[in-house]
């Protein structure tokens, strides 16, 4: 759906918000401090973070790019918050378009106005209506925690070990089998790291968490 002010879209969000019992605090700062984004959220999984909300009703999520009008400071202060956390966590950019809703990861490599509307790693497109909203938002301010000094199954088993729900499953072991049915036969060697099957099985993992915690959870 469209919205013709960033205060409708706003007021849309923070009642899908209230349905799915994630509690917000709006936030009027522009005489506090410059940049601090519109608004705090708190989920049903004990964690928090900030959000940024902009609308733009012309673009589509069939554009390849867009270019996100962000006020001087905002897109500093969501920098520096991911960067005073460590990059373990990330603020969000919420971004109304005409026919979809685009969800912005501001990780600390996050350095350009203009996104690629394609990059799952920073931009997830979904609808306001998606069930899964509330397990997007959760997961999506935590970067995944690839480190290139561990091996794949070491990264691997930190994966696990962050999400509590995929130790609810099974163990590590067998959840390790399940991601190797999912990744399909090119899972390489385990006792390296190999940083562009992280990347190209990073989506894969997101999907399969939104599942794993849509069936915990709700």
């Amino acid at each position: 759906m469209t919205y013709q002010t960033e205060k409708d879209f706003a007021r849309a969000l923070t009642a899908k918000f209230k349905r799915l019992n994630i509690d917000y605090q709006k936030i009027e700062s522009h005489g506090t401090a410059n940049g601090i984004p519109d608004m705090f959220v708190q989920n049903l999984f004990g964690d928090d973070t900030w959000i940024e909300l902009k609308n733009c009703p012309k673009v589509s999520v069939f554009n390849h790019s867009m270019k996100i009008p962000y006020r001087p400071g905002q897109m500093s202060w969501l920098h520096e918050y991911t960067i005073r956390h460590y990059t373990y966590k990330c603020g969000l950019t919420l971004i109304s378009l005409l026919d979809g809703l685009a969800i912005v990861r501001n990780t600390a490599d996050l350095n350009s106005t203009e996104i690629n509307l394609g990059d799952r790693e920073h931009v997830w497109l979904t609808d306001l209506k998606e069930e899964s909203l509330k397990e997007i938002i959760y997961y999506w301010s935590r970067p995944m925690p690839f480190n290139d000094n561990y091996t794949i199954r070491a990264n691997l088993r930190m994966f696990y070990d962050k999400y509590d729900c995929v130790n609810f499953i099974s163990d590590f072991d067998s959840w390790l089998t399940d991601i190797e049915l999912l990744t399909g036969p090119e899972f390489p060697d385990q006792s390296v790291f190999d940083g562009g099957f992280c990347k190209r099985i990073e989506q894969d993992l997101y999907i399969w968490l939104i599942d794993q915690l849509r069936a915990v959870y709700n």
